[in-house]
């Protein structure tokens, strides 16, 4: 799984305010029906912690609840599992909460991270009820060894469905992307096509290094890829977002202005200037600009969910403790006051 794990779809042009600039993830299980298929090839299953009992549900509520009631500096909600349609009533209770909550105070937006065309299909007419702002699903090749391509199809038809229901507002696709399967790619980007999705997001697989989970990709790779699909789909119709690490984005961008702004924001971000509908982008991994609650309560700075057995930097979810940090990440943010 690469970085991605952690990502929404922005548009481009966002009327979300700047003054919310915080990415928060809440994990809602640790359970997916494709956990025995991806192996240690899944990026969750090499960072879960060792000796933990998960969360209950309604723990996993009350936390999520303290984000929604006190989320007017949180830009994007996402709700991540591993699966989160393993846990649907746990999944709905969010979203109605997001739902019932004051607009002011509520996060930007809220969005989830699905591998299931089943659940998509069978909650359709729920999320119609209680729209999300974006699905996020994983669409892969059979080279990076996560899932099987066979279920691409049927998770993209259901994620067209469900936004034609009106369920959804935006469809991101995620790919991982390896040292072998770039031709593979090509041909699901070619399939997104005109198909209705708003946005295509490539990242590298990451592969534990060091106590690390790194890019299977060196930044001389990543720029051979980069080429392969700016001749293949740059100024066309499909919004593609490169995700990226800050110092795989410094290897492959010289832009000064780029790291000026980014200092400042949930994202540091680079269109590519030939081809505008690519653009690459690397979370800021400063405090103050995300954290993610896992399923067994650790409360993980951006760091902190790149390192394979360490303790969380922001300590165990206990009630109040998500209502502290985002004051604390709040006050810890580089960035000049919230204009009226």
């Amino acid at each position: 799984m690469p970085v991605i794990a952690t990502n929404t779809v922005e548009q481009r042009c966002s009327s979300l305010g700047e003054h919310r600039q915080l990415l928060v993830n809440i994990e809602l299980n640790r359970s997916c029906a494709h956990t025995q298929v991806c192996g240690q090839t899944c990026y969750l299953n090499v960072v879960a912690p060792v000796g933990k009992m998960p969360l209950k549900p309604e723990q996993v509520l009350a936390a999520a609840r303290e984000v929604i009631y006190d989320g007017e500096f949180v830009r994007h909600l996402v709700l991540p599992g591993k699966e989160v349609f393993e846990t649907p009533d746990l999944l709905m209770q969010v979203i109605e909460e997001f739902h019932g909550a004051p607009v002011l105070r509520r996060p930007g937006d809220i969005s989830i991270i699905t591998a299931s065309p089943a659940g998509l299909q069978r909650y359709a007419s729920r999320l119609a009820d209680t729209p999300l702002n974006a699905v996020n699903i994983s669409m892969d090749t059979a080279e990076s060894g996560l899932r099987s391509p066979r279920n691409n199809e049927p998770l993209l038809a259901a994620a067209l469905r469900l936004k034609e229901l009106g369920g959804t507002e935006a469809i991101g696709v995620n790919t991982v992307l390896t040292e072998e399967n770039l031709a593979a790619a090509v041909q699901i980007g070619k399939r997104l096509q005109g198909a209705g999705i708003d946005q295509w997001t490539l990242g590298p697989l990451l592969r534990p290094m060091n106590g690390r989970m790194e890019s299977a990709l060196s930044v001389r790779q990543l720029r051979e890829i980069l080429d392969r699909i700016r001749q293949e789909f740059g100024n066309s119709d499909l919004n593609i977002v490169v995700d990226l690490d800050l110092p795989l984005l410094n290897g492959l961008v010289d832009a000064p202005e780029v790291l000026a702004t980014g200092k400042m924001r949930w994202r540091y971000e680079y269109e590519l200037p030939d081809a505008p509908n690519i653009l690459l982008e690397a979370g800021n991994p400063a405090a103050g600009f995300f954290f993610r609650m896992d399923w067994a309560g650790q409360l993980m700075s951006k760091e902190d969910y790149r390192r394979i057995g360490w303790p969380a930097s922001y300590g165990q979810y206990a009630p109040g403790a998500i209502l502290h940090l985002i004051k604390k990440l709040r006050e810890q943010r580089p960035e000049p006051a919230l204009a009226v």
